[in-house]
């Protein structure tokens, strides 16, 4: 479904030059313009890189398709004055508001001292896997909200904008590591099963799934639907390919993650504790 913009809210910081507007479902929403300094296809890997990671089931904030009326950028010229942006009328990609500033608050960055507050924390192992997957340029962008009478505070991942190796779609192009910039977020994973469900649910994932989710791509942000398909069926061949990245991960960045404790099978997919009492990393 295509939202509606009602009225814009203000300009945000940041490379796509987002911006702030309410839309007819009455939510708040990110949107990033079509003409954006990164490009359309920019849009397309936001899109689908929220759409696949809530797939998986990582919490995300939803993205969708955006229509902008041209009323709305004369009406609205005021609010985006400072600082001045040229927004043209059409088919933006919009990502919702993760709370109701009403209801609570929104944090872009949490000290390592207040993970202990953060309920989800077992949703980074998953975002690792699925990073690594869809080899994200970027580091894992994440926000932290909570209610505004609670304590307890929930990690949402936004920001997939460089997902499928870059603006090029071209997985071989970077090696993104797909680290949070927060090494303790990973101090629970100990063995393949630290990573599950993500992980199992994305070697299962079907193409006719990945194909079904790029099916409502506006033509104005990708007139080449054959690198688009060519780019979802590497996607879908590279499921498989999850658990070697995440073990190249783990072989590379040992500092984060010190409660590693399994060696490999002759299988290469099923873990064995090894004995009580050791760190150490084991691989056969």
């Amino acid at each position: 479904m295509i939202l509606a913009t009602n009225r814009f809210v203000l300009p945000l910081k940041g490379r796509s030059h987002p911006y702030l507007v309410s839309c007819s479902d009455n939510q708040l929403y990110v949107v990033k313009s079509y003409d954006n300094p990164l490009g359309t296809r920019s849009l397309v890997s936001e899109l689908l890189g929220a759409r696949l990671a809530d797939k998986v089931g990582l919490p995300v904030a939803p993205a969708t398709v955006v229509a902008v009326p041209q009323f709305h950028l004369t009406h609205d010229e005021a609010a985006l004055r400072k600082p001045r942006r040229h927004i043209p009328p059409g088919l933006h990609c919009a990502i919702r508001y993760v709370v109701d500033p009403r209801s609570g608050q929104v944090y872009d960055y949490l000290p390592a001292t207040m993970l202990s507050h953060v309920k989800d924390l077992k949703t980074f192992a998953g975002a690792l896997a699925f990073h690594l997957w869809v080899q994200n340029h970027d580091r894992p962008q994440v926000v932290y909200w909570r209610l505004h009478h609670s304590s307890e505070y929930r990690a949402v991942f936004i920001d997939h904008g460089m997902c499928f190796g870059g603006p090029e779609w071209h997985f071989d192009l970077c090696q993104g590591t797909g680290l949070y910039y927060h090494a303790a977020v990973y101090n629970d994973i100990q063995t393949w099963d630290s990573f599950e469900p993500y992980l199992s649910t994305i070697e299962n994932i079907r193409c006719e799934e990945l194909m079904e989710l790029a099916s409502d791509v506006p033509q104005e942000w990708c007139d080449d639907l054959f690198s688009l398909r060519a780019m979802i069926i590497r996607l879908y061949e590279r499921r498989l390919e999850v658990r070697e990245l995440l073990k190249n991960c783990i072989r590379s960045h040992p500092e984060y993650f010190p409660n590693w404790c399994a060696i490999e099978t002759v299988s290469g997919l099923d873990p064995i504790p090894i004995s009580a009492g050791t760190n150490k990393l084991v691989w056969v």
